[in-house]
């Protein structure tokens, strides 16, 4: 069994592992929320298709938008992913008009959906489950 100290790094590696997908959660979920109460304008489809990253297939989307008569491009989607990629395969063509949702004191950072995820639930929950157990064998153990 190795020394006390190297178990003890160990387990605060994973504390922090936990505590950033606590994190990264919460964040997910104010980026979402924030979004949806954003200014909206009418924007337009320049890209979309598919992508060959590493030997795998990616969606591309990009679209502009003006704001204050500023033009500026995104390829923001939303700010979840789970499932998001095969649904979007049917969702957007070039050219096609959309909503787009952009931060009123950055106007280049923009989504062009924020409707609830679950997303952040989930890695919330396995934070806290992992944080707990690491926690656990930290003091308990």
């Amino acid at each position: 069994m190795p020394p006390a100290p190297l178990w003890i790094g160990f387990k605060l590696y994973f504390l922090a592992f936990g505590l950033m997908f606590i994190n990264a959660a919460l964040v997910n979920r104010h980026r979402n929320i924030a979004a949806a109460y954003w200014p909206t304008v009418e924007g337009e489809i320049v890209d979309f298709r598919m992508i060959k990253v590493e030997d795998r297939d990616q969606l591309h989307i990009e679209y502009r938008f003006i704001v204050d008569g500023r033009e500026f491009t995104s390829g923001r989607v939303a700010f979840y992913s789970v499932d998001l990629g095969q649904r979007l395969h049917t969702s957007y063509r070039a050219g096609e008009k959309v909503r787009v949702y952009y931060d009123p004191r950055n106007p280049g950072k923009a989504v062009l959906e924020c409707e609830p995820s679950q997303e952040w639930l989930i890695l919330f929950v396995f934070g806290i489950v992992l944080t707990t157990l690491v926690l656990f064998w930290l003091l308990v153990l």
